[in-house]
């Protein structure tokens, strides 16, 4: 299944403030929803280390209608089968009349009713993360703002003499280098492995790993080691156990035993799981919300599922899938009629209807939550909606092999002209395209790489050899065999060093850097030296 990138913990309440307490500190906060920011009129503000917000923009926000009854100071909302109460100065918020402690209550400052972000969020199942040092807080899905940080929780992997480890952005080695393999930190939790167990197979024999967890202190949470081991989701971990998944808490005890073939990670409150070849969604309890139905279910997306069921001819030759997509009552609320798709994001979902064999032939547009096509199914290529834009290609004249991309609105609106050979989603405000061009002195055709803003402008005219996307307000280009780091308007980054072309700029703006002797070290985007050097430091899941 798909690694989480959503960082959780469902019923963490307890993030209620007081009134009396002073305001926020010095430096603005800002709150992302599925990547894009949310507008407050009163700004978010930190108080005992609490993000508080105006409470109808947040509940309208994630979806919930609102109810305040001022002669008793109490808000309702609701959003699907979830009803929360709050009273300001009363120590507990009710989660479907069900009573929840709070350490604080609801504040009113400046004529304001504050409520707590996390709360309120993950009572509603959404998750949430709180970047610090970017003074941030993401709900729902992170894509496109730390979609592939260096640093999970504060710390990253690291290894030495063929043992793995832990550094903080201090470059402090917090966890020794002690363990044969090692995954990223997940709602304080890391998968690690230093143990195998050997198979019986007599011809080709081999090595299984056997996994266990880790909190940040590099202690285990369990002694049991487990044949599989995903990262923690919403306070859960999907294990395996003598061929069946279940789903150990962050203490590591076993909380819905070992049952399923598959399972995936926890996200809005459900997670999906297989049973006899068929797969359905259960609750953080373990419970069947949909019973086992389809040939394939992914995990929710803005309130929604992706589900698939496999399609056979009349000589029973698997023919391919259709797609659709139910809610969390397990009601399928658009049809299985697609013959591609994917999930929701920015409101809307790509897919494509055009009964082709293979995705490269078929034709993709844009459908809303209600199934309805935003943008009507045109294109010969697109990608999922990034900053207000999507990428998508056509076919000039017909031609099958040649594809040009462009940039269009959430209304189908061509907001950039299909024109280029290739073309990156936007990040940070540019986009990075490529053009192919005959390189006479080589002999042949090569792509020439450049940047353009989202008015379709050149910030860097397309004449790189090698580009990547902007990850963070920094990337490595090659110009003429000559590494440099450049910013988001082209100019050229002078203090960090140009080292080789795989290192890579993280979302979190720290960069992987890569010696003359083939060792590693971490430095920020302003080129501070963070970590001292290793033989490796890996920054995504692997």
């Amino acid at each position: 299944m798909k690694q989480v990138k959503q960082i959780v913990s469902l019923f963490l309440i307890g993030m209620l403030m007081n009134s009396a307490l002073p305001a926020m500190a010095e430096d603005s906060i800002r709150v992302l929803l599925n990547g894009q920011e949310i507008a407050f009129d009163v700004p978010p503000r930190m108080i005992n280390d609490r993000t508080m917000v105006p409470l109808r923009v947040i509940f309208e926000a994630l979806g919930a209608n609102v109810d305040w009854k001022d002669e008793i100071r109490t808000v309702t909302a609701v959003k699907e089968n979830i009803t929360i109460r709050l009273t300001v100065d009363e120590a507990v918020m009710y989660v479907n009349d069900t009573p929840v402690s709070l350490d604080s209550p609801a504040c009113i400052v400046n004529d304001r009713t504050l409520v707590p972000l996390r709360g309120v969020s993950e009572a509603f199942g959404i998750s949430v993360d709180w970047f610090g040092d970017k003074r941030t807080v993401t709900i729902g899905s992170d894509d496109g703002v730390y979609e592939d940080p260096l640093f999970h929780n504060g710390l990253v992997m690291v290894q030495q003499d063929g043992k793995w480890g832990y550094v903080n952005k201090k470059g402090e080695l917090v966890i020794p280098c002690q363990f044969s393999e090692v995954q990223n930190f997940y709602e304080e939790r890391a998968v690690i492995t230093d143990s195998y167990v050997e198979t019986s197979d007599l011809h080709f024999p081999y090595s299984l790993p056997r996994f266990s967890y880790i909190d940040m202190t590099g202690e285990r949470i369990t002694e049991e080691l487990f044949d599989g081991a995903e990262p923690f989701s919403q306070g859960l971990a999907a294990v395996k156990t003598n061929g069946k998944w279940g789903y150990i808490n962050k203490n590591g005890t076993l909380v819905i035993p070992p049952q399923f073939d598959d399972a995936d990670h926890f996200c809005e409150g459900l997670a999906a799981v297989s049973v006899d070849g068929k797969y359905g969604y259960i609750n953080q309890k373990g419970e069947f919300v949909v019973i086992p139905q389809f040939d394939y279910a992914h995990s929710f997306s803005e309130g929604l599922a992706l589900v698939e069921n496999e399609q056979y001819n009349s000589d029973n030759i698997r023919c391919g899938s259709k797609y659709g997509y139910l809610d969390k009552n397990g009601e399928v609320v658009i049809p299985l009629q697609f013959d591609y798709a994917y999930h929701f994001s920015e409101g809307l979902a790509l897919v494509a209807v055009d009964q082709s064999p293979l995705p490269d032939d078929s034709k993709w547009g844009y459908i809303n939550q209600k199934g309805e096509f935003a943008v009507e199914a045109q294109f010969a290529k697109g990608s999922d909606f990034s900053e207000g834009l999507a990428r998508v290609g056509i076919k000039p004249d017909g031609n099958s092999n040649t594809i040009k991309y462009g940039y269009i609105d959430k209304t189908g609106n061509l907001m950039i002209p299909c024109q280029f050979d290739d073309a990156d989603d936007f990040s940070n405000g540019v986009a990075l395209v490529s053009m192919i061009r005959y390189n006479e002195e080589a002999g042949l055709f090569t792509a020439q790489y450049g940047y353009i803003d989202r008015n379709g402008q050149y910030v860097v005219e397309p004449y790189l050899d090698n580009a990547n996307p902007f990850a963070a307000k920094v990337t490595l280009v090659d110009e003429n065999g000559q590494l440099r780091y450049i910013n988001t308007d082209g100019s050229k980054r002078g203090n960090l060093p140009t080292g080789k072309f795989y290192d890579i700029v993280y979302e979190d703006g720290y960069l992987i850097h890569t010696t003359a002797d083939n060792k590693k070290c971490i430095m920020d985007i302003n080129g501070n030296l963070i970590t001292d050097e290793y033989d490796s430091i890996v920054g995504f899941f692997g």
